[in-house]
């Protein structure tokens, strides 16, 4: 071999050394999680007192190369394996060995012990043209002067909430630890009075029949409206119908009140 070409070689090989860092000292070993660190719950509680961060958790690792770190949500690591001052919630917490392997605990529920309640009272909705339903609230349980809301209000001693149309509502009620309970509250549609004789025929006969769109023998859309069984037949349709301005032709579009009592006729069982 020439001086040239063992010049080379030695270069050569002087890079390889320089890539792979050569001295042992420089060289890490390849450390590979073998999957034995675990974590378990050993202990968690969250006290009755809502307003107050009273909630523990303690955990334990087995497995892995000992000293443990733990950490709470992905928070500062810490050699103790119990974390205090929490409030209500859900927790992850994490073990981390001395090899940097993991394992984590996921789902840790913290739930507040209450025995708040609240109990509602519904009076449908009776009133056809004016919402007059109605929830009425009793509270139980819980610590102190409870307070009552409804949907996103304000907090207040009320427990009469009125003028209400039907619907679905959020109703709350609050202790003085600050613990809260929500429930949902259906207001229904109650029974109006509205009949076809009272309120339904006088509407049909002002726009419907005097036009000859539906008098007698009339096949168009509904069909002939000049009587009750009729009327209570079609019932649908002509709401329907005269909702989206379709009837009547050639006429003015019906108030919204008269619509209202047309509905309202429909929700009670359409009575005569």
């Amino acid at each position: 071999m020439n001086k040239i070409s063992r010049y080379s070689l030695l270069a050569f090989v002087g890079l390889l050394c320089l890539i792979s860092s050569c001295k042992k000292d420089n060289v890490e070993p390849l450390i590979l999680c073998d999957g034995s660190l675990s974590i378990l719950i050993d202990d968690k509680d969250k006290g009755p007192d809502c307003a107050t961060h009273d909630g523990f958790i303690t955990v334990s690792a087995a497995g892995g190369v000992e000293p443990y770190q733990f950490s709470l949500n992905g928070g500062t690591k810490q050699p103790s394996s119990t974390f205090s001052a929490l409030s209500a919630g859900v927790y992850s917490v994490t073990v981390i060995d001395a090899n940097n392997c993991e394992d984590v605990l996921e789902n840790i529920l913290l739930e507040v012990v209450t025995t708040l309640s609240v109990t509602p009272t519904v009076t449908p909705d009776s009133n056809c043209s004016l919402n007059n339903g109605s929830i009425s609230l009793s509270g139980t349980g819980g610590s102190g002067t409870l307070n009552y809301k409804l949907g996103t209000g304000a907090y207040s001693t009320t427990t009469n909430y009125s003028g209400l149309a039907p619907g679905t509502y959020s109703v709350s009620v609050k202790d003085d630890s600050g613990c809260e309970k929500t429930i949902s509250v259906e207001v229904t549609q109650g029974n109006t009075g509205i009949t076809y004789t009272g309120n339904i025929a006088a509407i049909i006969n002002s726009n419907c029949t005097n036009s000859n769109c539906h008098g007698s023998g009339s096949n168009r859309g509904p069909g002939d409206l000049t009587d009750y069984e009729k009327v209570k037949s079609a019932a649908t349709n002509i709401f329907n119908a005269v909702n989206s301005g379709r009837m009547p032709q050639g006429a003015d579009k019906l108030s919204d009140s008269q619509i209202a009592l047309i509905s309202c006729w429909i929700s009670d069982g359409k009575p005569n």
